[in-house]
This record gives structure tokens, sequence and C-alpha cells, in this order.
């Protein structure tokens, strides 16, 4: 029996030496984006059944222990939940992002925003109308006009570039270069590796054995995911760990295709058909950032029509003033001032100048569209501003909110599944005085063995 001895500190030793390797993994690994713990589950090996003289039924004599498998912390539950709170403040990341652009390109109130633009320019024309025969009066009405004109057209083709660069302005926007397209690109490419991963694991596990590491580095990308866009994980074969991803409701991995070609993924917006297909999922969700672009670029499109709003009213309220001929002239976006803009200044009456200045107090913008003056320019312009800065306050709300609850899910994530380094130094004592103990056994026993073999002679 001095051998069955040797044979269970053996055990012991490779048991405890495992435990210690895998306390080792995690302390490295403490700082690891997306790692689980993970622990050695030690088991008591089968016993042997062994007859005695004295009993007519045989025994347990015990065999020792082992360490049958490394066991991966993880909370599915937990695990959904960040995942939803990931994708709703990717969604309002995305839109704060986009409107702090749209904020810095309209500041308001500042001296030189479009606000005191507008004050100067139609102050400029209250000064001419009590001398309109200066012509310092005159000039400070151009200079003011050409200030203000192009002050609102660089606006308009700022607004115009933050547009492009979101979501483009063509008929496909995930085929040019802009942010949208490139999130769709990183979702495929999440996308792809989650499947790549789905098939890793599907043959560690039929080969018997635990991918903890491997499953780490799919949940990992899967929060990644979440950020992106609306994902929802079901399982597949529980047995092999393999699960399917849609994202907004569209397939993006099948796990029970992981045998195929491209281990069962489904590339997003492959084609125009696909690309529509995701533009209307998206109309509405509020989930990940790629519907945060998406919404943005609405939003600014929504900016845009209002500054042309804005434009075209003044330009028609001033040629108004002089019959419809263009003082100024607005097309595309772009507000100048017309090629007779000169003659019409030298011309000018204290009537018409006042008739100018006077138009700041009237109601000459439509903004419902119903063919009729709603607003003045000012009130216009202050609402388009407020606006901005509403749909700003809202995102920043929601940020704000959102990041709250995910850090509560996040402390109780990383109490079942994170690396405590108090303890695992402890259990690292723990095992390190289980395989002190086991090299003892063996050292006794080879002295028992020494005296035995050797010595009885």
């Amino acid at each position: 029996m001095s051998f069955l001895g040797i044979e269970i500190a053996r055990r012991s030793l490779h048991g405890h030496q495992q435990a210690m390797n895998t306390v080792a993994h995690n302390i490295a690994n403490i700082n690891t984006p997306g790692y689980r713990r993970q622990e050695a589950v030690l088991q008591t090996t089968t016993a042997i059944a062994y007859p005695s003289v004295s009993s007519p039924r045989p025994g347990q004599l015990g065999t020792g222990m082992a360490a049958v498998e490394i066991k991966r912390y993880s909370d599915a539950y937990l695990d959904r939940q960040v995942r939803e709170a990931h994708s709703a403040i990717g969604y309002w990341s995305g839109v704060e992002t986009a409107l702090q652009r749209v904020e810095a390109v309209l500041p308001e109130p500042t001296d030189f925003g479009i606000q005191a633009l507008l004050g100067n320019f139609f102050g400029a024309w209250h000064y001419l109308a009590q001398d309109p025969g200066n012509p310092g009066s005159r000039a400070a009405v151009r200079g003011a006009a050409e200030t203000l004109a192009n002050s609102l057209s660089l606006a308009h083709h700022s607004l115009t570039n933050i547009r492009n660069d979101l979501v483009g302005d063509g008929p496909v926007p995930a085929r040019q270069n802009n942010l949208f397209a490139q999130q769709v690109g990183r979702i495929n490419s999440i996308g792809g590796h989650i499947a790549e991963l789905n098939w890793e694991i599907a043959y560690q596990r039929t080969a018997g054995a635990n991918p903890n590491d491997l499953l780490n580095r799919r949940d990992h990308l899967l929060e990644e995911l979440a950020k992106l866009a609306d994902v929802s994980v079901g399982v597949t074969d529980a047995g092999l760990n393999l699960i399917s991803v849609r994202v907004y409701g569209l397939e993006l991995v099948d796990g029970g295709r992981y045998l195929e070609t491209g281990h069962g993924f489904t590339e997003l917006a492959a084609d125009d058909s696909g690309l529509q297909t995701l533009i209307t999922v998206l109309d509405g969700s509020s989930r990940g950032e790629l519907a945060g672009t998406f919404a943005a670029g609405a939003r600014v499109a929504d900016y845009l029509d209002g500054l042309d709003t804005l434009m075209s009213s003044l330009a028609g309220a001033v040629n108004g003033v002089f019959n419809n001929e263009e003082f100024l002239r607005y097309e595309n976006g772009v507000l100048t001032l017309g090629n007779g803009a000169g003659e019409l200044l030298a011309a000018v009456t204290a009537e018409q100048a006042w008739a100018a200045a006077q138009i700041r107090e009237q109601r000459v913008v439509d903004a419902d569209g119903d063919g009729g003056g709603d607003t003045t320019l000012d009130g216009y312009y202050q609402q388009l501003v407020t606006g901005i800065g509403a749909d700003l306050n809202a995102a920043q709300g929601g940020i704000a909110n959102v990041s709250a609850i995910l850090g509560q899910i996040e402390a109780l994530r990383e109490s079942v599944s994170g690396v405590n380094l108090d303890e695992e130094l402890s259990r690292m004592i723990q095992y390190q005085y289980g395989y002190q103990a086991a090299a003892r056994v063996i050292t006794v026993l080879d002295e028992l063995l020494d005296t035995l073999i050797n010595r009885m002679l």
C-alpha cells in the first residue's frame, strides 16, 4: 500500500500545481479587458473496492484527488444587462459627439455669433435710414450684410460636412467614407471574429476541453459589439457553447451553421437591399452607436433645413423691400450679396432703409410651411439654437443616467467574475501548503520504502 500512498501524493502534487497555475493565470490577467476569474475544481478520485479478511464485503480505499476541470465564473444575466447598458450609452454617445460639433458651428450667445450679426445687420439699416446719403452708413450696411451672409454660408457648409461625415449625402450612405460606413464595417468585423470563435470553441468542447479563454474573448467581443449596435444573443447548443447573434433583429452569426463556410456569419448590409433593410430597422432605434450616428445625421439634416429656411426668408424679406431685386442672393446653402447690391445701396431711400430695418420685428419666416409668416428671424434662429441645446442636454443626460446604472451592474458582475488579488494570494498560499504537504508525504514514503527494501538484509 506504500505505492498507493505515493500515487495519492503524486495526484495531490499535480492537482495543487494545476490550482496554483490557475491562480497565477488569474493574477496575470487581472487587468485584461473581458477576463473572467477561473478556478481549478479539486475532486476526490474514484475509490478502490478493498476486501478484508474480517469482512465479507469490500471496503472503500481512497485514491486521493485530482483537478477535474478549470471552472470559469460568469453570469449570463449580468452579462446581458451590461451589454444592454453599453448599447444605450453607445447611442447617446453617438448623438452627443455629433451635436457637440454642431454646437461649435453655432456658438451662442457670443459677440460674433449669428444672433449678434443679425442685430448688427438690421442696426446698420436703422442708421442708414437716418441719413441714406451717407457713404459711411451705406458701407456699414454692405459690410454687415457680407459678414452675416458669409457666417450663415459657413455655418451651412460646416453642418453639411458634419452630416456627410456622419452618414454621407448619397442614396447609399454605407458605401461612402463616413462614420456610418465605418461602424457597419466594424460590426461585420466583430461578427466575423465571433463566428470564428464559435467554431474554435465548438472544436475544443468536442475534444472535451474547457475553452475558458476563448469564451472570455467572445464575451468581450459581444460587449464591443453591443456598444455599436442593439445586440441579442441566443444559445444554439449549450453543450458546445455555440451562440447566435442578431443585430437590430438581423442575423449576424448563426451558431447552428458553424460548420459551413464563414462559420454561420452573415455580413450586415452586404448589398443595397441589405443596407435599405438596415436603415429601415434603425429608424426609431435608440440602441448602439450606429443608431446614434443615424439619428444624429437625421437631426443635422433638420438643422440644415432650418438654416435654409432662415437664409431664404432673410433674402426674400430684404429683397422684397427693393421690389424683389436681388440685394441678397440665396442658392444651394450659400448666401451672398446680389450682383446689383451696390447699385441698390447707392440709390436707397430713407423709406427703403427703414423698411429693411423693420424686418427684424416682422414675422417673415414660414416655420410650419403653410405659406404664412409664423415668427421673426431672431425668434426662428433662437428656436433653432435652443433645439440643438435641448438635444445635446438630452444626450448628455442619457449618458449620465445609463452610466450610473452600468456602474452598479458592473460592480455586481465584478463581485462574481472579477479577479480579487487578496483572494488569489490567499488561495496561492493554501495550494502551496497542500503542495508542500504532498511532497513531504512522498519524502516519508520514500524513506519507508528505502528502509524496507535496502535495510532489511
